[in-house]
């Protein structure tokens, strides 16, 4: 997650006020991703909030589900558009599966956590990759050659193949 943010907010970094949507949307991702990896690395979700605070752990979840869902309303057009989209509707589908995991009490299933922390792990990759490929086309297409923003340019060649 952290270099899933990491690369989002260099590409962003980069763009500066050349902003489009798919930027945007790497925005977004930067947001969610610092979310994410601060609720795996402090565990929010399972400790912190529930003992020190009192939140259960579906509000928590229901949470992040709003947060993820307010940029799916703004920008999942885009996301179903992008040649990479697959990758993070691949990891929104990992990661739900995780939460699934983790909520739902399922004895017998051998190795439960073994299969989260594997939908976590799959999740986590898919969204990298996404956040590596989509900054990549961003950044290819929005750099002339010489090094310098492409005046004028249009959200319609951010998609094209890279020559």
């Amino acid at each position: 997650m952290a270099g899933a943010a990491t690369v989002c907010l260099l590409t962003a970094g980069v763009l500066g006020r050349h902003a489009t949507d798919l930027s945007r949307l790497l925005a977004a991702q930067v947001g969610l991703s610092v979310l994410l990896w601060l609720d795996d690395a402090f565990l929010l979700h399972e400790e912190v909030l529930p003992t020190y605070l009192g939140v259960p752990e579906l509000v928590t979840y229901g949470a992040y589900a709003l947060a993820a869902i307010l940029v799916a309303l703004r920008l999942g057009s885009l996301v179903l558009r992008h040649p990479d989209g697959s990758l993070l509707l691949l990891a929104v589908g990992f990661f739900g599966l995780t939460v699934v995991l983790d909520v739902v009490s399922i004895s017998w299933l051998p190795m439960r956590a073994f299969a989260e922390a594997s939908a976590q792990l799959y999740g986590g990759l898919c969204w990298t990759a996404f956040a590596l490929r989509a900054s990549w086309r961003l950044l290819v297409n929005w750099v002339r050659p010489g090094g310098s923003p492409a005046p004028g340019q249009t959200d319609r060649r951010q998609y094209a193949p890279a020559s």
